[in-house]
């Protein structure tokens, strides 16, 4: 009866049956690379991709390329900023506030306006809106440029704000976390994190913010009124945002290590050393993710990928030049800026849909 047990056990976790999930392989290599051109004075700001084209600022023109192919769609003169795209709308951020509405199709202007906001900080489309942060935030109506409403003058924002529901979540120079509503701009709250927020906040679709700070930690507060539910102490800075993938948060620190912590509690579920600093966050594919880190030569950089439901490698790539900037990345494919002056796309494998649950048994 025993024996008979544990083999009906062990095809019960196999077949996945009762309410486990059985996650497919996570697949990002071999990464393609469909495309390089290049780019004469170089990629001062970008890349950014909306799906079906890849942005970039080069001296003082915006240029769109084609995502499959590299190919120049458009280049409109006199633009220079930092970017955002979305399919529906582009958008463009001078330093002194003035925030450009661009048609992502054609390149011509929608609308112009003085947000008050000065900044390098990249603006963020969401949806019907446009958030610009820096001296302050504002948003504005992305239809029209309007602005919707300002806090000019208020305290510096140095991460990019994000939309949790009725929210706009925003850290601050002096390590304050604000929730405003999004709607008026009103402050709702704020948690004073202990050191300065560089890295955006991660919404988790459960009710919950997760970030890492300056303080060495990473937190999970509470969206709704912004208390603190857990602490994961890092040996380093935190100054990029983590992806959701499943039950994990996945969150890269400056100690060179990548840590997959369990949302609900902050438990470690697994801990993954990289070879070197980032570049930028972890960009998530399917169930498995890409970190663009430092290279072991000077001349190059490495785009490493792992899964992110049990931190095994899977593999990495060297760059055939040293990234310039931290890459862009859509689902399907990353794109980056080299330091040798060209733009390059690397496809990444087709990701398996998700395994639903099977169905309990009585």
């Amino acid at each position: 009866m025993k024996r008979a047990t544990v083999i009906s056990c062990l095809a019960t976790a196999l077949s996945g049956c009762g309410h486990a999930r059985v996650a497919p392989p996570a697949a990002l290599f071999p990464l393609e690379n469909a495309w390089q051109v290049a780019v004469p004075g170089g990629v001062d700001h970008g890349p950014v991709a909306d799906g079906t084209r890849v942005f970039y600022v080069s001296v003082g023109s915006l240029h769109a390329v084609n995502a499959a192919d590299g190919k120049v769609l458009w280049t409109t003169a006199g633009r220079e900023g930092t970017l955002a795209a979305s399919p529906h709308l582009l958008a463009l951020r001078e330093a002194d506030g003035t925030v450009w509405g661009i048609e992502p199709g054609s390149g011509s202007a929608r609308w112009k306006v003085e947000s008050g906001i000065a900044g390098t900080l990249p603006p963020v489309v969401d949806g019907d809106r446009v958030l610009v942060a820096g001296d302050g935030i504002a948003a504005l109506d992305a239809a029209s440029g309007r602005v919707a409403w300002g806090a000019p003058g208020e305290p510096k924002v140095t991460a990019l704000p994000v939309v949790a529901g009725s929210l706009v979540i925003v850290g601050e120079a002096d390590g304050t976390v604000r929730a405003r509503d999004a709607a008026t701009g009103a402050s709702r709250w704020t948690h004073a994190s202990g050191g300065e927020v560089l890295a955006p906040a991660l919404p988790d679709g459960e009710g919950r913010l997760i970030l890492g700070t300056t303080a060495h930690g990473i937190i999970a507060l509470d969206a709704e009124d912004g208390k603190r539910q857990w602490r994961w102490k890092v040996g380093a800075d935190v100054t990029t945002a983590g992806v959701v993938i499943e039950r994990n948060a996945v969150v890269a620190t400056q100690e060179a290590v990548l840590w997959g912590l369990r949302r609900g509690g902050g438990n470690m579920t697994w801990r993954a050393a990289l070879p070197s600093r980032t570049l930028g966050g972890p960009m998530r594919f399917g169930t498995a993710v890409l970190v663009a880190c430092h290279g072991l030569r000077p001349s190059e950089s490495l785009l490493v990928g792992f899964d992110g439901l049990t931190g095994r490698r899977l593999g990495d790539l060297r760059t055939p030049a040293e990234l310039k900037w931290p890459p862009a990345a859509d689902g399907r494919a990353v794109y980056a800026a080299l330091r040798d002056d060209t733009l390059a796309g690397w496809r990444v494998p087709a990701q398996p849909d998700p395994v639903p649950p099977s169905p309990a048994k009585p």
